[in-house]
């Protein structure tokens, strides 16, 4: 779970917290939007002055549609600093706010006050989702043009949320917004710039595939367009790759002449959808290149140290390097890193140092990765597609070449349309050589999976979860990764690993695993 965008609002003002003071018992409160919330929860709101608590806390339930958090500011005497300690389940997070002057007020009127804070929040959402789609979208642009404010679109096959969320964690230091969560459509975003203009001055947003993308990019174009990679996800909607690619590209059909696209050349087809949907253009916007390979003409050139970890970005214009230890930031993909370096060069007119990247923690349930036990976990259960398996696989191929038990439980894959079969046979074919057991879950995957001793086939998470082969699966590897959707149900499998590996260590000698 995450707390994102937090804000300050009292009679000043929207600002963010940490930047300006506020008034200790006067009318105000943080308004914070939740991210990542898997399930209903209760967070623990507490408020703190010079390292003593001032005796003032909350509980304040939270679930996945929870917009937004309006937590009071203290009503009771704080001096020179406060502290707003929010906990929940894997969330810890201190806001530090300065105080000035302290006044009187009752939690009555503070109470009040706050419920019309978040009713002008409510009305402000309905009358953007109330507007005809191309008025709100002309209303968005005249915003943001008013606010001088400048707006950044992620879209790709894969990476769109983790490259988002990076680059959101960058900017943390500016007066930046960005969408929350996976939430990417027109109308959130219209939403958040009515709500956030007045003080924002950078809006980061990823955008869904569709055939609005058109209408996006010619009524709110952006004026930096990342383009993370494209492949065949999706396909029931659009059959092929060149599609997909060239609808992506619609939303920077109009991108400014001084706006910035940033594109991954390691996939042809993404230049290639963007030269068709400028063409006829006398000017072109900036374009920034990422790639693995040097010889590619790519300004940004990404490499991973295997053996440690560490993530390296070589700026050929700057002849700079940008290296990232393992142990400073969570980052699961090269290419992620590469995309927000371009994309914040490209918004502040510096490139990124280690410091704008140190203690980014990563996105939950997307190739996350974490030790329980004597056992490692990859939890990247919230979304399936060919591109972002492959990822899972490369990770996995390289631990079990370094020694590790590997098996991977592999949900089975939505929205391919008429690819579906083709998509999972490729798939049957080329996990075996990167896994120790494969356990392949869904309908698609019963028809086309023969049950070995390193290979197990189930019909529905709930069968694998019933089944008395599950612990002794667990119990006989070092690593376990789970991959699927929410939409399959995987996330269930991953908590059930979870649980499971937390009481049990591999025995001395590992026990085969019994065919079904």
């Amino acid at each position: 779970m995450r707390l994102a965008n937090a804000v300050l609002i009292d009679r000043s003002g929207t600002r963010p917290v940490g930047s300006g003071v506020f008034t200790a018992g006067g009318l105000g409160c943080i308004r914070a939007e939740p991210a990542f919330v898997f399930e209903p929860a209760s967070l623990t709101v507490a408020w703190s002055s010079e390292g003593s608590s001032n005796g003032q806390s909350l509980a304040v339930p939270v679930g996945r549609e929870t917009p937004a958090l309006f937590l009071p500011l203290p009503t009771r005497q704080v001096a020179g600093a406060a502290t707003c300690a929010v906990e929940g389940p894997n969330l810890a997070l201190a806001l530090h706010l300065s105080v000035g002057e302290t006044r009187s007020v009752s939690e009555l009127l503070l109470a009040h006050w706050v419920r019309q804070v978040e009713d002008d929040y409510r009305t402000t959402y309905s009358e953007v989702y109330r507007l005809p789609f191309e008025e709100m979208l002309r209303s968005a642009r005249s915003r943001l043009d008013t606010a001088g404010a400048r707006l950044a679109y992620i879209t790709g096959s894969v990476g769109k949320t983790s490259t988002k969320e990076l680059l959101g964690y960058m900017l943390r230091a500016e007066p930046s917004y960005h969408t929350t969560d996976s939430w990417n459509y027109p109308h959130e975003h219209c939403a958040q710039i009515a709500l956030n203009a007045s003080w924002a001055r950078i809006f980061v947003a990823e955008l869904a595939l569709g055939d609005h993308l058109w209408r996006i990019g010619n009524l709110l174009p952006p004026d930096v367009f990342v383009f993370t990679h494209v492949g065949r996800v999706h396909t029931k909607l659009f059959p092929t790759v060149t599609q997909i690619a060239a609808t992506k590209a619609a939303a920077a059909a109009q991108l400014p002449d001084r706006g910035t696209a940033v594109i991954n050349l390691d996939v042809p087809a993404v230049g290639a959808a963007l030269d068709w949907v400028w063409r006829g253009r006398v000017r072109l916007p900036r374009v920034v290149g990422f790639s693995t390979r040097a010889d590619s003409g790519a300004r940004l050139v990404h490499d991973y140290n295997g053996h440690t970890g560490d993530i390296t970005i070589h700026d050929t214009a700057l002849r700079r390097r940008l290296t990232v230890p393992r142990e400073l930031a969570t980052i699961t993909n090269p290419a992620h890193l590469a995309a927000a370096y371009g994309a914040f060069e490209a918004l502040l007119g510096r490139p990124p140092e280690v410091e704008d990247v140190a203690g980014y923690a990563g996105v939950p349930r997307r190739l996350e990765e974490t030790r329980v036990g004597s056992k490692i976990l990859i939890n990247d259960a919230w979304n399936a597609n060919p591109l972002s398996l492959a990822a899972l696989l490369s990770r996995l191929h390289e631990m079990r070449t370094s020694g590790a038990r590997v098996c991977a439980f592999l949900g089975e894959m939505a929205d391919l349309g008429e690819q579906q079969r083709q998509v999972h046979e490729q798939a049957v074919r080329d996990v075996p050589e990167c896994v120790d057991t494969a356990v392949f879950v869904g309908r698609t995957y019963v028809d086309l999976v023969q049950p070995t001793d390193g290979q197990l086939v189930f019909e529905s998470p709930e069968s694998l979860l019933n089944s008395p082969l599950f612990e002794t699966i667990i119990a006989t590897h070092d690593a376990l990764a789970v991959k699927g959707s929410y939409v399959t149900r995987m996330l269930g499998v991953a908590e059930r690993v979870a649980a499971v590996a937390a009481n049990t260590d591999r025995p001395e000698v590992a026990a085969p695993v019994p065919a079904t």
